[in-house]
């Protein structure tokens, strides 16, 4: 039969006294199990150093976590460029590009390791202006903390010729530079210098047909056209010395 039990077969009648000594000797002394047990060496002795050097209770569970989102935006800006040395940052010298960095930090849209690097914050510029050249609408772009009433705050840092009307997000790799399609500049030249020479001064007029004799000058400056004599050291026919102008256009005064 089958023994329920051990599993196993019945033992004979001849086989009883071995295995009642063998029964007994088991017995006495059992044999001991051998049992695996798999550890992961590394993680042991990393749980121990971490038990032994308990960090301090906190509240927070991410200490390290910025309070508020960080986030590449333009900044569409205009200012009166007459006090200021152009946009560009230069050493020694007030720029738009330094004031403005400057007012963002103490907004709180710079983190103070950032402060004083471009290269930290992505900081991009869509147009650059020269000495004493002022913008309508310029755009600056940069990886900032959005702190609550960022826009607000960068005025309150800003001198009254500068300022900030708001920004928007825009995707990581964005150059306001390389996505601006059209810009629009305008000059302010004094009429006198279209006086001809046997004008007098106090007699001088510019007239309407003065007016369309200037026009007729500029229309020769529409479509695409090579523009290398008025660039710093581009050859004559290098495609990046050309432009398109869409309308150049002396307005009635």
């Amino acid at each position: 039969g089958i023994n329920a039990e051990y599993g196993g077969s019945h033992p004979s009648m001849s086989d009883q006294p071995h295995n009642k000594r063998k029964q007994q000797r088991h017995e006495k002394n059992p044999p001991k199990r051998r049992r695996t047990v798999y550890t992961d060496e590394k993680n042991t002795k990393k749980s121990e150093e971490e038990g032994k050097q308990a960090l301090p209770e906190t509240t927070d569970p991410k200490p390290n976590k910025r309070p508020f989102p960080k986030r590449n935006i333009a900044l569409l800006l205009g200012y009166e460029g007459s006090g200021f040395q152009g946009l560009q940052r230069n050493p020694n010298a007030v720029t738009i590009d330094s004031v403005l960095e400057e007012a963002i930090f103490k907004a709180g849209g710079i983190m103070p390791e950032n402060a004083n690097s471009f290269t930290k914050v992505c900081w991009r510029l869509c147009a650059r202006t020269d000495k004493g050249v002022s913008a309508i609408a310029n755009v600056v772009t940069l990886k900032a903390v959005l702190v609550p009433d960022l826009l607000e705050k960068i005025n309150q840092n800003l001198p009254e010729n500068l300022r900030v009307f708001d920004f928007y997000p825009v995707p990581k790799r964005f150059n306001p530079k390389r996505r601006c399609t059209g810009r629009i500049y305008q000059y302010v030249i004094p009429t006198y210098v279209f006086k001809p020479k046997s004008v007098p001064s106090e007699e001088y007029v510019f007239d309407d047909a003065m007016r369309e004799k200037v026009q007729s000058i500029l229309n020769l400056y529409r479509g695409t056209h090579d523009f290398h004599n008025f660039t710093k050291g581009i050859p004559g026919g290098d495609p990046s010395a050309k432009r398109y102008i869409l309308s150049f256009e002396v307005p009635k005064v």
